[in-house]
C-alpha cells in the first residue's frame, strides 16, 4: 500500500466533513518523517496473514489454521 494513496483517501474524507481545501492544508502539514512512519505501519498491515494473496500457482498449506483461538 502506498502511503500517499492512503493519506489522500483519508485527507479527502476529512475534507468532506471539514472545510473546503482542508486536504491541501493537511498535505502541507504532512512531513516526510510522518509519511515514513505511517508507511512502516502500512507495511506491517500488508504482512498480516489475512492480507496475503495467493497466486494460482502458489501452493496453499491445508494444515495451517488461519482461525484465531478464543
Amino acid at each position: 500500500m502506498s502511503v500517499e494513496s492512503v493519506l489522500d483517501w483519508i485527507y479527502d474524507d476529512m475534507e468532506d466533513d471539514g472545510y473546503e481545501e482542508m486536504s491541501i492544508h493537511l498535505w502541507d502539514d504532512t512531513t516526510e518523517e510522518f509519511k515514513q512512519r505511517f508507511q512502516v505501519l502500512l507495511d506491517e498491515i500488508s504482512e498480516f496473514p489475512s492480507a496475503k494473496v495467493y497466486d494460482i500457482d502458489e501452493p496453499i498449506n491445508p494444515f495451517v489454521d488461519l482461525e484465531e483461538e478464543i
